[in-house]
């Protein structure tokens, strides 16, 4: 479930949240939230109350 919505939802991770993308899936549903994967507290509380995590991978760009 996401974050106490009593629904299932979708929490998008990024660096920035004030980048075009990021403004993108906002604008689509998402939940928008600064987390980076070198500091380990923003990610605890980024995924606080989260069910499950998936990481895409971009092939074209060499993984991540």
């Amino acid at each position: 479930m996401g974050r106490g919505s009593g629904c299932w939802s979708v929490t998008a991770l990024t660096r920035d949240p004030d980048t075009d993308a990021a403004e993108a899936l906002a604008a689509s549903g998402a939940e928008v939230v600064q987390a980076d994967l070198s500091d380990m507290a923003s990610l605890r509380n980024a995924c606080d109350g989260v069910f499950a995590v998936t990481q895409p991978r971009s092939y074209e760009r060499g993984g991540l």
